[in-house]
C-alpha cells in the first residue's frame, strides 16, 4: 500500500470530522494474530496456558535485567522437569502418570 511507520491515514471519513489513524508498526497478519493470542492466552487459561508473553524494550536497549524473568522462569520449568525424570527412573510410574505431573510443572 505503500505506506510506512509513522504514517497517518483515514479510518473512516466523517461529516463532522475523519477519524484518522497513524501506523505504529508493521507486521505480517501471522504475526499479529499470534500476539493477539498471545495477549488473551493468561488472561483466558490464567496457569493453564502453555503460551506466555512479556513486553521486553527495543534490541538497541534491551539489557539482562529485562530477560531475567523468562530466564528464571525456564530455570524453574527445567529443575521440575529434572526432578521428574529422576521420580520416573527411581520409581514405578505409568506414562499417563508422567504425563500428568509434567502438566502439573507447566504451571510453575
Amino acid at each position: 500500500m505503500g505506506k510506512k511507520v509513522g504514517d497517518s491515514f483515514v479510518l473512516s471519513k466523517s461529516p463532522i470530522q475523519d477519524r484518522v489513524g497513524r501506523i505504529a508498526q508493521i507486521l505480517t497478519k501471522y504475526t499479529r494474530r499470534y500476539q493477539a493470542i498471545g495477549d488473551q492466552m493468561e488472561l483466558r487459561f490464567g496457569n493453564q496456558t502453555v503460551i506466555r508473553t512479556m513486553r521486553i524494550p527495543q534490541h538497541d536497549r534491551i539489557t539482562a535485567a529485562d530477560l531475567q524473568p523468562m530466564l528464571d522462569s525456564v530455570k524453574v520449568r527445567a529443575e521440575a522437569v529434572l526432578r521428574l525424570r529422576e521420580l520416573y527412573r527411581s520409581a514405578p510410574m505409568t506414562i499417563h502418570m508422567y504425563g500428568d505431573y509434567l502438566a502439573r510443572t507447566r504451571r510453575i
